[in-house]
């Protein structure tokens, strides 16, 4: 696993509304201090190719110097995600996260 002992995870207001729409409505700075917490206890388990699943709830991410910046929230849910959107793309599909996530 990666480790980002100095990186800090900053949210875009895409992101946070996301979060809010889709696991529960939290203010942006409770969420962003939660996520950085997480991040630095290691509580994910995939992380690559720009997703991290943080704690159950799937993340979209960039990277720019040390901060982690989250460009959108899918949601919590224990379905591989980054796998089913390419499936969907290579069927020319989509994915209902309202059936995935919960």
């Amino acid at each position: 696993m990666k480790r980002y002992e100095n990186v800090q995870i900053r949210l875009t207001t895409h992101a946070h509304k996301r979060y809010c729409e889709r696991v529960q409505h939290i203010s942006y700075t409770e969420l962003t201090d939660q996520c950085n917490l997480q991040l630095h206890e290691r509580k994910y388990g995939h992380n690559k190719n720009w997703f991290i699943h943080l704690s159950g709830v799937w993340w979209r991410y960039e990277i720019e110097g040390d901060v982690m910046k989250f460009l959108t929230c899918y949601g919590k849910t224990t379905a591989d995600l980054p796998t089913g959107l390419k499936w969907a793309q290579r069927h020319n599909d989509s994915l209902d996260l309202q059936t995935i996530v919960s």
